[in-house]
């Protein structure tokens, strides 16, 4: 069943991100060869969906702990963090699912999209695996260097007691390299539609800019958001066994047909 939208104010199907283009008109189809690989149906009812998505949440688990092929890398285990943290937000997504939680599950939705993009860059290079695996601590040291710098956070001396801030800052033991602007790294990882397309419209949400739309249009925009989890939950399951098993990065073609994005 095809989901389509225009930007010339015709009224949108579907609240969800696969809904919205910067250019002309978008049509999504769920194609069958989707249903084959277990990655998404459009014709299951609401308890039984949510029990496949329950389902994929398992199956993520149990990818984050198979064994790799060939020799084992940075890569690798960067890939596995990030199998199971989709594992966590796919189960949540189902438990969202049921208590009809739209505005939580669009969140959740779009944390496994920048999963998604994230996973793609980290299979690139052993330098951007190596690079996210510090990625954390980077992000405390900048934290701690910004509060210390404005005055909302005191370094102290253990030993003396006395107001070291001004010596930690100045010794570099916070600074760190910047971290990855996700745009940047979906365009690395050769996979921009992704960020342009689905990404930044489920941004709206996060940043309290949700859009009001007619109740009374066809679909449901809980189906559509739990539809577009199962979806993009097994495209990281694709993505991330094509990996591990295969040692070969999911590119942005595959990722399309296996969306089932058709641009006009």
């Amino acid at each position: 069943m095809p989901i389509c939208c225009t930007e010339n104010g015709s009224r949108a199907v579907s609240r969800t991100a696969a809904d919205f283009t910067s250019k002309g008109k978008l049509c999504v189809e769920w194609p069958r060869h989707i249903q084959n690989l277990d990655l998404m149906t459009t014709t299951l009812n609401h308890e039984d969906l949510l029990k496949d998505i329950t389902l994929q949440a398992e199956r993520l688990a149990l990818l984050a702990e198979i064994p790799a092929k060939g020799e084992p890398c940075a890569r690798d285990v960067e890939v596995r963090k990030i199998l199971g943290r989709s594992s966590e937000l796919v189960r949540g997504a189902a438990a969202l699912g049921r208590d009809q939680n739209i505005v939580t599950l669009n969140i959740v939705l779009r944390t496994l999209v920048e999963n998604l993009i994230v996973m793609l860059w980290i299979e690139v290079s052993e330098e951007n695996a190596e690079r996210q695996s510090k990625a954390a601590q980077d992000e405390i040291k900048k934290l701690l260097r910004v509060n210390l710098a404005a005055g909302e956070m005191k370094a102290t001396n253990e030993a003396t007691g006395e107001d070291s801030t001004a010596e930690v800052l100045a010794s570099g033991l916070l600074t760190g390299p910047a971290s990855k602007n996700l745009d940047q790294a979906a365009r690395e990882a050769g996979v921009s539609s992704l960020y342009n397309v689905v990404y930044r419209p489920l941004s709206l949400t996060v940043h309290a800019h949700g859009l009001d739309m007619d109740d009374e249009e066809d679909g449901s925009p809980l189906e559509a958001a739990l539809e577009a989890v199962a979806s993009f939950g097994g495209v990281l399951e694709h993505a991330g066994r094509n990996w591990l098993t295969n040692r070969q990065r999911t590119e942005n073609k595959t990722l399309r047909e296996l969306l089932g994005f058709v641009v006009r």
